[in-house]
């Protein structure tokens, strides 16, 4: 009985180490694709000041 408990938890963890490391890949990917994107819109931002002071 513990063998097979044992088992159990270690293809438990194998199991969910192999998704999050598939989906770390595919966020990976993701994130390269849109890369440049986000650049061009954060220089964007960067180029206009804002103040946190109202302007009445």
């Amino acid at each position: 009985m513990r063998f097979s408990n044992i088992f159990l938890m270690v293809s438990a963890a194998v199991l969910l180490t192999s998704d999050l490391c598939g989906a770390t890949n595919a966020q990976g990917d993701i994130v390269s694709k849109l890369g440049p994107e986000m650049v061009r819109s954060a220089d964007a931002f960067a180029s206009v000041k804002r103040s946190l002071r109202s302007h009445n």
